[in-house]
């Protein structure tokens, strides 16, 4: 299990401007809206966030769906601080925890939805193996998943600027982002149906949106 990690924006110092960041550069609004509306959550459903930041999908997903039961995980303490502070303000419930994407302090089939932002571009080929296997361990037969992360943009100028992103987060990490190849983890995964969908164009790239199913009988 990991014992470490980089904090959101990479320098701690940075942590209190991510929301107005990501808001910024990944447009943030429009993704989270469309993850919401491939999820659809439904009354009564177990939801996982898979390093849920501060929140903002958790409370989308709550709107959505005022009777799902939401779990958030996030391995940045001072993210969740941060998670748990606008959960309460919103007068939302979701439970946060602590947890590794290799290692999640989960039991097994015990969700019916899983969804992850932002997170695979951070992580090295192996660990992004690893976090697939886990998103289905955790799944339920049947389960939903939904990613939204960086992919290979269309226009050429924004295939430049992610390149920000990839000295921030490196090379390595984001390799099979820039190809467009973040598919085959899922299917090497187990899991099947993995469709990636229309891309939205951001600042700093483009996002891909992918969804999969964890095998009914699996």
């Amino acid at each position: 299990m990991a014992t470490d990690f980089i904090p959101a924006l990479r320098f701690a110092a940075l942590t209190p401007w991510y929301d107005r960041t990501v808001a910024w550069s990944t447009r943030e609004a429009d993704m989270k809206d469309r993850v919401v509306a491939l999820a659809a959550p439904r009354p009564g459903e177990r939801v996982l966030d898979l390093c849920c930041g501060t929140s903002t999908l958790l409370l989308a997903l709550a709107n959505a769906a005022p009777a799902a039961t939401l779990t958030g995980i996030d391995a940045d303490p001072a993210i969740l601080a941060m998670a748990a502070a606008k959960i309460e303000a919103a007068g939302a419930q979701a439970r946060l925890l602590p947890g590794w994407s290799d290692a999640l302090p989960l039991p097994d089939a015990r969700f019916d939805l899983a969804v992850s932002t932002l997170f695979f571009h951070h992580l090295q080929p192996h660990a992004k193996h690893r976090a697939v296997q886990e998103l289905r361990r955790v799944l339920r037969p049947g389960g939903r998943l939904v990613i939204a992360d960086f992919g290979r943009a269309k226009a050429g100028w924004r295939r430049g600027m992610f390149h920000l992103v990839r000295l921030l987060d490196g090379y390595s990490n984001t390799r099979d982002h820039a190809a467009g190849t973040l598919t085959s983890f899922l299917v090497d995964g187990g899991f099947v149906d993995v469709q990636s969908l229309s891309p939205l164009p951001v600042p700093l790239g483009s996002i891909d949106f992918l969804v999969a199913t964890r095998p009914p009988r699996a």
